[in-house]
């Protein structure tokens, strides 16, 4: 059986005025649906849904988060591993960057 977990590379900040790498997020529900996990470096960052609905969750932390599109979740210091997934039966995509650079 796969694993549900899949490690996303470290996700460096980008340089000022650039924008961050979109991360495709499949439907739990679907065959390639999981939870993925995202490792931001030191400092603030923040997590921006661009499409659909996720569920975010921060590692050693006890909420939950449910971010709809055009919302965002800025992490105030790192480093931090944040664990999201699609909420519901549709996709969804979402960007991490530096906030200083939006």
């Amino acid at each position: 059986m796969e694993a549900m977990n899949t490690a996303t590379p470290l996700l460096e900040r980008p340089l000022a005025g650039t924008a961050g790498e979109d991360l495709h997020l499949p439907p739990l529900s679907a065959s390639a649906g999981r939870v993925h996990t995202l490792d931001c470096a030191a400092g603030p960052a923040e997590l921006r849904v661009l499409q659909g609905r996720v569920w975010l969750t921060v590692e050693g932390r006890p909420q939950d988060h449910f971010l709809s599109a055009g919302q965002s979740y800025r992490v105030h210091a790192g480093p931090a591993r944040l664990h999201l997934s699609a909420e519901g039966r549709c996709s969804a995509r979402v960007s991490l960057a530096d906030p200083s650079s939006l």
